[in-house]
């Protein structure tokens, strides 16, 4: 689309420029696409360039020199808790038991997926110091028997 976009609005080269990325943006937005979606696509191509430039099949990233549309966090559709929420949660756990409270920070601090944290193993966890607490990944053996 990026392509047919700078193909409409002028002879492509192969070089590549900038402005071609804020034609293309400004493609979206006069068709209506909402922020969030025109932030997605830039960030999509921008990751894109990032490698090019890293396997050297473009001298630079020409995304560095584009603006990006600021979504607000209100606007956008998360999956994950904004960190009031999770501090919110966090609080309630502890207040409920110290199990509830080391499961909640297993799953919002570490990633965890809820399967993960209910089949840990005392023995998987790892302590390296009060903010670092890994989980081993359990053993072929011990997998085996799942």
């Amino acid at each position: 689309m990026l392509l047919a976009v700078v193909r409409r609005s002028r002879p492509f080269t192969a070089r590549g420029e900038a402005a071609d990325f804020e034609l293309y943006l400004r493609d979206l937005e006069r068709r209506g696409y909402a922020t969030a979606t025109i932030s997605r696509r830039l960030s999509t191509l921008a990751g894109l360039f990032k490698y090019a430039v890293i396997d050297e099949l473009v001298p630079t990233n020409l995304t560095l020199a584009v603006t990006r549309p600021g979504v607000p966090w209100e606007g956008q559709r998360r999956t994950v808790l904004h960190p009031l929420e999770f501090a919110a949660v966090l609080s309630a756990a502890r207040q409920h038991s110290a199990t509830a409270h080391a499961l909640v920070a297993m799953l919002g601090m570490h990633g965890l997926r809820a399967s993960e944290a209910f089949n840990a193993q005392i023995e998987e966890l790892r302590y390296a110091g009060p903010a670092e607490v890994t989980l081993r990944p359990p053993s072929a053996s011990s997998a085996s028997s799942l």
